[in-house]
């Protein structure tokens, strides 16, 4: 017979075909699981839909990286440059100011008598200038005109009492030196504060 009979049904015989022996015994498919991979990490990186390309997946994930730290490098690059820049007109201006001053020295020995010829006066009071004058400018008026700048703060009040601090400091222990340095520092902050009004910063 063709069917058999449990009870009051009647149920089909099973296959015993060799595509039907597989069907029984095989077990149900998985569901699909992605990459673990490429699932996010504790670094933040977004997971990649299964089935991407790993190549794709792995740009997409390093691009805001990359992209983060371009911008940090550049910004770093426009500081440095705008310093640079800041130091190089505050040289140029503190090398003036001594020309000024040794042609100044120079003049005076001239006309009356003195220890120092017109040129050797004009050395000493050059070197004098740029060896206490340098420091100054690079370790305390740039930086903190910079500083000025980043906040929009460097008016021309603020630009001339920066330049006159270190004179004022140096009053208690030779005011002569101390006023001919408070003229200097308020001549170099404002050639420097002129420049950086006219070439502003991108």
């Amino acid at each position: 017979m063709g069917q058999r009979e449990t009870g009051s049904l009647s149920l089909p015989p099973r296959s015993r075909s060799p595509l039907g022996l597989h069907e029984l015994r095989s077990p149900p498919p998985r569901a699909s699981m992605p990459n673990p991979s490429l699932n996010p990490t504790r670094y933040g990186r977004p997971s990649c839909p299964y089935g991407a390309p790993r190549s794709s997946c792995t740009a997409r994930a390093s691009r805001p990286a990359s992209a983060g730290g371009l911008a940090q490098t550049l910004g770093l690059m426009t500081t440095l440059s705008r310093a640079a820049k800041l130091a190089g007109i505050a040289v140029a201006a503190l090398a003036a100011a001594a020309t000024a001053l040794a042609a100044l020295a120079a003049f005076d020995a001239s006309r009356a008598p003195s220890l120092l010829g017109p040129v050797d006066a004009a050395i000493v009071v050059f070197s004098y200038t740029v060896l206490f004058g340098g420091p100054a400018v690079l370790f305390i008026g740039v930086p903190f005109y910079y500083w000025l700048e980043v906040r929009s703060w460097n008016s021309t009040p603020r630009t001339v009492a920066l330049g006159a601090a270190p004179g004022i400091a140096a009053l208690p222990f030779d005011v002569s030196a101390a006023t001919v340095s408070i003229a200097c520092g308020i001549a170099i902050a404002l050639a420097t504060h002129a420049w950086a009004s006219t070439h502003r910063s991108s």
